[in-house]
């Protein structure tokens, strides 16, 4: 049984987090040129420890394919103690390896989906979503982020 933590309560009862991490993140200029964008700094981090903390005790799929083996090894050395798996995308694009990531979870089992390039706000919860064992649909929230003033992007949003 998996450990819940005090964060992961924050976080009603979604566990599997996939973050789409793929793309050579080329607005990221230079700072991508010898690694993926989701281990590129912020705040001394990498923006995808970000997400392991803010859901500490989740179990992560990464999708990934730029610069894949140089996130393996850093994983390998620095995410000691994360439940995490790296998925090769086969495909290019926004949406590329999400469909795969998700067949491997139960058809009744919650999952979010986010991008390895947003930095959630110590604010965001998720909503806690109601099971209703009695029909089989589909739920989804979309989450409106508003950046600080100073970056280029009005609105970001991110969909669980």
């Amino acid at each position: 049984m998996r450990k819940t933590t005090k964060s992961m309560q924050n976080h009603a009862n979604i566990k599997n987090i996939i973050i789409q991490a793929g793309g050579k993140g080329t607005r990221l200029e230079g700072l991508t040129r010898n690694k993926p964008k989701c281990l590129v700094p912020y705040d001394n981090l990498p923006i995808i420890f970000h997400l392991f903390r803010k859901f500490e005790g989740a179990s992560f799929t990464i999708i990934a394919d730029y610069k894949i083996e140089v996130l393996q090894k850093y994983l390998t050395i620095f995410a000691k103690g994360i439940d995490y798996r790296i998925l090769r995308a086969k495909d290019e694009g926004t949406i590329a390896g999400i469909a795969e990531a998700i067949s491997e979870f139960s058809e009744n089992e919650p999952f979010m989906i986010i991008w390895c390039d947003l930095i959630l706000s110590n604010e965001f919860k998720m909503p806690n979503f109601a099971k209703n064992s009695t029909q089989n649909s589909v739920n989804s929230t979309f989450a409106n982020i508003t950046p600080p003033p100073h970056t280029q992007h009005a609105h970001l949003s991110a969909v669980a």
